[in-house]
């Protein structure tokens, strides 16, 4: 499973109760006029919300032939045979290039040093490994126990 960190969980909490009370407070206090533009604007915030709870990382699974990442708003997979090389990662000095910085987890693509760019679906930046595919593309992924799902992938890779 993907566990959270805490300020994961802190910054998630912290941003909705915000967005919760400012839409709240825009729409009491609005005039008629503003009333549909104030609307329109609040549903866009939500909408980037919704877009970005459902790519929230869930879970890994090890299935025969692939790895699956179950996020909220479906399953994205890698089969086995794609993926070139797994090791673990550290996300630290990660810089964000498109995506959540903290909120519902770390998802989208970032770049460091050490990985170049990479499509990142993390809960725990302190439990992170990467996997790289033929095709040159570049994930990092958390999981409770990284060095476990390291070594499962490196014997499926084998097989």
């Amino acid at each position: 499973n993907i566990k959270w960190a805490n300020i994961v969980w802190i910054i998630t909490i912290v941003t909705l109760i915000i967005l919760l009370f400012a839409g709240y407070s825009i729409m009491k206090r609005s005039s008629l006029n503003w009333w549909y533009f104030n609307f329109s604007i609040l549903l866009i915030i939500g909408g980037v919300l919704v877009v970005t709870l459902l790519m929230a990382p869930l879970s890994l699974k090890f299935s025969v032939t692939q790895l699956k990442i179950c996020k909220i708003g479906g399953t994205t997979s890698i089969s086995y045979d794609e993926i070139e090389k797994v090791g673990l990662a550290t996300f630290k000095r990660a810089t964000r290039v498109f995506g959540s910085g903290g909120l519902f987890g770390y998802i989208g693509k970032f770049s460091n040093r050490e990985l170049g760019v990479f499509m990142s679906y993390v809960g725990d930046p302190s439990h992170t490994f990467y996997l790289k595919t033929k095709k040159g593309k570049m994930y990092v992924l958390s999981c409770e126990h990284p060095e476990i799902a390291v070594e499962k992938l490196q014997e499926m890779i084998r097989r």
